[in-house]
């Protein structure tokens, strides 16, 4: 059984609607100039835009790109799901508190909750996130520059370490939750999962996080988690960014009967750590849902992409050959079936993959990014 934080669940917390964040600014609607929106992104239940905010009563002679949040705190189908997410938000607010400041993570600079059923971030906005960077390398059929992988995921394990040592389960950690800067620096975001250990269980905290990332007890069905599985999808964002794509891909669509999509994943898996141990598939026991052809060995090619072994694309071989032994040792010891056979994020942090980053204080930077005089110069 998978380890966790001692919490208590608390269904009843209320949350203040009028509560503002007050990060030494004082907000005034009729001040911000936004005619440059742009939309970034979107997830379950919130949109992200870019705005160019400016002082009108000084001729907008400050302008600043922001990325803003929209977040809908109302659900009229499902009455709980609205209380989740305004307790979503101030869980998101509340972790941009605990790390403001600091160089891995984008700066918050006011929230606007006046609206009953709305809320807008206002943060740091970045040129690019990993997830767009990966796809543009894998336009150009080019792999991202191993050095910059090796950074890139130094300072993910890095922004970890920060929030694990406040007690504090990011719980889903992806290419696109990554923010890239010119500089080479790397930042982390969306805190909309996270999860203290001093703070209430979320109502619907399962499923967490995103297919192909979750760790194997997020797909199969535990409702309780440990750090470690922050680390696990740091390692499938590692393979993300070596190979161009997921390195496991859901199959299907999920369904309350089925979970074709999860059952895949797991069985991809298979090929990776060799048979799962039997409480990680009891959410599966009946025969009409048991999962075939699960191998009871490690694949001798297991960091090599599932559909690579059935003959779809031969760049993956070639990006497979440039493993070395020490990349291979760290993925190996990243992905254990067992949570507690995991190693802390100190440890990974520790091992000789990032011997050459400690050698050499020079940081890779990702040339094909805009000009780094927007941004904040990155400071190991």
């Amino acid at each position: 059984m998978p380890r966790a934080p001692k919490r208590k669940h608390d269904s009843g917390r209320k949350h203040d609607s009028g509560r503002k964040h007050d990060s030494g600014r004082k907000h005034d609607s009729g001040r911000k100039h936004d005619s440059g929106r742009k939309h970034v992104g979107e997830g379950a239940d919130s949109v992200v835009m870019k705005y160019v905010l400016g002082d009108e009563e000084k001729d907008s002679v400050y302008v600043k790109e922001v990325a803003v949040k929209e977040v809908v705190l109302v659900d009229d189908e499902d009455e709980d799901e609205g209380l989740e997410r305004r307790a979503r938000l101030d869980r998101e607010i509340e972790v941009h508190t605990q790390v403001t400041g600091h160089r891995l993570f984008p700066e918050l600079y006011f929230v606007d909750n006046s609206e009953d059923e709305s809320a807008r971030l206002f943060m740091e906005l970045g040129p690019t996130s990993l997830e767009s960077y990966i796809c543009m390398h894998g336009h150009q059929q080019v792999q991202v520059p191993t050095p910059l992988i090796r950074s890139y995921m130094h300072q993910l394990l890095s922004a970890l370490k920060v929030l694990h040592d406040k007690q504090i389960l990011h719980g889903d950690v992806k290419p696109g939750n990554l923010l890239l800067f010119p500089d080479g620096s790397l930042k982390i975001i969306d805190f909309n999962r996270s999860v203290s250990e001093f703070e209430p269980l979320a109502i619907k905290l399962n499923p967490v996080g995103t297919m192909p990332y979750n760790a194997p007890e997020v797909l199969c069905g535990f409702t309780r988690f440990d750090y470690s599985v922050d680390l696990w999808a740091a390692g499938m964002t590692m393979l993300h960014m070596w190979y161009g794509r997921p390195f496991v891909e859901a199959d299907g669509v999920c369904s309350d009967t089925t979970c074709r999509c999860e059952k895949s994943v797991v069985q991809q898996m298979a090929g990776m750590l060799g048979r799962p141990p039997k409480i990680l598939l009891r959410k599966w026991s009946d025969d009409a849902l048991r999962i075939p052809n699960m191998p009871a060995r490690p694949n001798q090619n297991r960091w090599l992409p599932v559909s690579t072994e059935n003959g779809d694309t031969s760049r993956d071989w070639l990006y497979f050959s440039k493993m070395t032994p020490v990349i291979k040792d760290f993925l190996d010891t990243i992905f254990h079936w067992d949570p507690t056979q995991r190693p802390t994020v100190e440890q990974l942090l520790a091992h000789p993959y990032f011997s050459p980053l400690r050698r050499s204080k020079a940081i890779p930077l990702p040339r094909d990014l805009a000009p780094p005089d927007r941004v904040p110069h990155y400071h190991p």
